[in-house]
């Protein structure tokens, strides 16, 4: 999830509004100012307030958005969104695919860390798609080089989680709320398998030294 009380300092800069202020918003209002500041061709910033994407996004992480192309929009980017459950959150969740709705597109999204599904996002409740990342003082650019490698790995690396747990694969269609529950379902039941808790464990593991790894070598061989 994302603050929606901290950092959008080109907005604020812009609208010339005190940071102090921004707590008196709502999250809905926020999204809006966001879009805005997108489509004037800057690259917002929030705040990472859960572990849901861990490890690729961790609380107190910075994360840029962009405008997210519906046509140009791929299984394993990952989104910001409006919870059409409850506006008062914005989610920073992975893409698993889409699904068509009464004739509009939605999208299918997931937390890496849960793999658990969200309701599907409709177009309007995107505010855009994370290209860098920011953790202490190291930018990490998901666009190119050894950030778009590290997004790639743990993307394959949740979708694998999923087609295990829950038998979806990503680039699925046809998926609405009820499948999302019935795979929610699934998934929690599996988890109490003692081999499938070892085996998260595992992969959890395996993506936190994979991260540390990026992290401590930027320029090695691994990103190219």
């Amino acid at each position: 999830c994302i603050s929606w009380k901290l950092q959008a300092r080109t907005i604020l800069r812009k609208r010339m509004i005190s940071r102090q202020k921004m707590a008196d918003y709502k999250p809905a209002f926020l999204a809006d100012m966001l879009k805005e500041s997108i489509r004037q061709g800057t690259t917002p910033s929030l705040t990472v307030t859960s572990n849901s994407m861990s490890p690729m996004l961790r609380a107190g992480d910075q994360v840029g958005l962009q405008e997210l192309v519906p046509a140009l929009a791929q299984p394993g980017q990952i989104i910001t969104f409006s919870d059409s459950s409850n506006l008062d959150n914005l989610i920073t969740h992975r893409m698993a695919g889409t699904s068509l709705v009464n004739g509009e597109v939605q999208f299918i999204t997931y937390g890496d860390r849960t793999l658990l599904f969200d309701t599907p996002v409709a177009l309007d409740n995107v505010v855009g798609f994370v290209v860098w990342r920011r953790r202490n003082s190291h930018i990490l650019d998901l666009s190119s080089g050894q950030g778009a490698w590290l997004n790639a790995k743990l993307a394959k690396q949740s979708q694998i989680g999923l087609k295990r747990t829950t038998g979806i694969r990503p680039g699925i269609q046809d998926f609405d709320h009820t499948t999302a529950i019935r795979c929610n379902e699934q998934c929690q039941r599996f988890r109490k398998r003692a081999s499938v808790r070892l085996l998260s464990r595992v992969n959890y593991l395996w993506a936190s030294m994979l991260v540390l790894y990026t992290e401590n070598f930027p320029k090695s061989g691994g990103g190219k």
